[in-house]
């Protein structure tokens, strides 16, 4: 939920990251001891005066098992792109893998044909609830995921409450 929050920062100022997956996203402390989530590299992020599909040599952008498939397929991205990346690093970071892997061109038709193998099948410790949430953000069409970025860390919030740390375990 707390990168969701940093995201919609960011997409306020009409920033899309682009590329987020675990290794963009750090754990820290601030001087009190609280823990403070970090986004880091938006080396690739579009700002608002940029192109929104390429690189000037006409490259695509991002780590493809995170792109969302408007992304894979240099279509014009938004906000929405990003919630997929978020999706696809809870995915992992509950199942152990992605959803899509291979090279670029397996993730590519895997991602624009194929549904989203579901959580819990990788994963059956994870609440139903927390599940759909997760696959929503992973829905291939970018109408059908969540609005922005603060309906995605709600609805989070609501599957898997902080007071229940092992709330996203069945």
């Amino acid at each position: 939920a707390r990168v969701c929050e940093a995201l919609a920062a960011a997409h306020r100022r009409g920033i899309i990251h682009r590329d987020i997956k675990p290794s963009n996203v750090f754990v820290a402390r601030d001087e009190q001891g609280s823990e403070v989530i970090k986004v880091f590299d938006f080396g690739v992020a579009r700002l608002p005066s940029q192109d929104n599909k390429l690189t000037r040599d006409g490259g695509l952008l991002g780590t493809p098992e995170y792109m969302a498939p408007e992304q894979l397929l240099a279509r014009d991205v938004d906000g929405r792109t990003d919630l997929y990346a978020v999706g696809v690093t809870l995915y992992e970071c509950l199942a152990g893998v992605v959803p899509f892997e291979g090279s670029f061109g397996e993730v590519l038709l895997k991602s624009s044909t194929q549904p989203v193998p579901p959580l819990r099948q990788k994963a059956p410790q994870v609440t139903a609830e927390l599940a759909t949430v997760i696959e929503r953000a992973l829905s291939r069409e970018p109408d059908a995921r969540f609005a922005d970025a603060l309906a995605l860390a709600q609805a989070l919030r609501k599957a898997a409450p902080a007071t229940a740390p092992g709330s996203l375990l069945g």
